[in-house]
């Protein structure tokens, strides 16, 4: 009896004698009259812990269903986010680019001359000053269809 009440589990007992009350019985967890009632008293409370069981499952089911729903959700929102900095960021790009492109094509020499400019080179290198030169030094004048060459017959001061 000692071991039926020190038991860490609950303990069932069914002896089987309908009108004897034994000391195994009132140390029990559950006392029932016959062995065959014991079996039945074990059967209803392992269909109660299945149906628990299957409830919990269930509702642990649900739950993680949501929150799957939830956590989609969420990623959707990041993945908008993120197409849609690439978009705006691809955009800055572009326009940038567009920006180094005029840049670079108000920077080429083609560009002056086609607007009717000249570079005026002195031997090796380019004449940016009246200053620079004298009178009969020959000078090279690059239009935008050709080259003359000249030679400096009068300095005049600028008068503009």
């Amino acid at each position: 009896c000692v071991n039926i009440a020190q038991f860490p589990l609950p303990v069932v007992t069914g002896i089987g004698h309908d009108h004897d009350y034994h000391i195994a019985d009132m140390v029990a967890h559950t006392s029932v009259k016959t062995p065959t009632a014991a079996a039945d008293f074990m059967l209803d409370v392992f269909a109660a812990e299945e149906q628990q069981v299957a409830f919990l499952s269930r509702k642990l089911f649900i739950a993680l269903q949501g929150r799957i729903e939830s956590e989609n959700g969420k990623l959707d929102k990041h993945w908008l986010r993120i197409a849609n900095a690439l978009k705006n960021r691809a955009s800055q790009e572009e326009h940038r680019i567009e920006l180094l492109e005029s840049r670079l094509v108000s920077a080429n020499p083609a560009s002056s001359l086609e607007k009717g400019f000249a570079i005026v080179y002195k031997g090796n290198g380019r004449l940016l000053s009246a200053k620079e030169a004298k009178v009969g030094d020959s000078l090279s004048v690059l239009l935008k269809d050709g080259r003359l060459e000249c030679e400096i017959v009068k300095k005049v001061k600028n008068l503009i």
